[in-house]
């Protein structure tokens, strides 16, 4: 089965070879399935992360929510800017909202079509 040569990395937009992405999954047909950030940036963040767990402790709940679970530090991608500690249920409910203000707006107007108020029968005078 034909792989491709290779990606763009979604952070630095530098194409590479597929060498350069972290196998994700294998599946029985053959298909591999690679990492959308290149090995470079993947050490880059990872190494950020590590320099900002040490200067942020994690509280006893998380930020967003307040549920006292296994939290996650939380941070833009694009700035790096530390941001809190957020449950799975958050972090994952973020990020399917594409991180940022955008996204969460697009799903609060969404929600919000269903919270128009009830239509009032008109009465005959």
């Amino acid at each position: 089965m034909e792989q491709e040569a290779g990606r763009v990395c979604r952070r630095c937009d530098e194409f590479y070879p597929r060498e350069k992405f972290k196998i994700t999954s294998r599946k029985l047909s053959g298909k591999i399935y690679y990492k959308s950030t290149c090995a470079n940036c993947v050490a880059e963040e990872t190494s950020a992360a590590r320099v900002l767990r040490k200067l942020h402790q994690p509280p006893n709940a998380c930020d967003c929510c307040g549920r006292a679970s296994r939290l996650f530090l939380d941070h833009c991608h694009s700035t790096g800017v530390f941001r809190g500690y957020l449950c799975q249920h958050c972090n994952i409910g973020l990020g399917n909202l594409g991180d940022d203000q955008a996204g969460l707006l697009r799903a609060i107007q969404y929600l919000s079509k269903d919270a128009a108020p009830p239509h009032r029968e008109e009465v005959d005078v």
